[in-house]
């Protein structure tokens, strides 16, 4: 408990995600953790962030363009990584490098 916890706050928690975590010990041969995160930032006032932001395209006056349709031509820039493949796998590598110190403090041979 006392390392997932550690894993989850430096993982998740302190780049501003929420999580619940819940530890099943329903079958002995099977103790896991189901970590469920939000994936819209948490400010520090208590009010929910942004996850996009909405950029215009502008043209050399500082005038928005528009299609030939007539819609104002934008693009959505990304305030968050969470939804990246290289950021799950970067929290893969860590679950991984964070078990296996545990295991070797504990002498027990296994790895992840």
């Amino acid at each position: 408990k006392e390392l997932l916890t550690k894993y989850v706050q430096e993982n998740f928690v302190d780049d501003g995600m929420v999580a619940d975590v819940a530890i099943h010990r329903d079958h002995p041969d099977n103790p896991h953790a189901h970590v469920m995160l939000t994936n819209r930032p948490f400010n520090p006032d208590g009010t929910w962030g942004q996850k996009t932001k909405t950029e215009y395209i502008l043209d050399s006056h500082g005038n928005k363009t528009k299609t030939p349709a007539g819609n104002v031509r934008n693009r959505k820039i990304w305030l968050v990584d969470w939804d990246k493949k290289e950021k799950i796998t970067e929290w893969r590598h860590n679950w991984a490098v964070s078990v296996n110190q545990v295991l070797e403090q504990k002498n027990i041979p296994d790895r992840i």
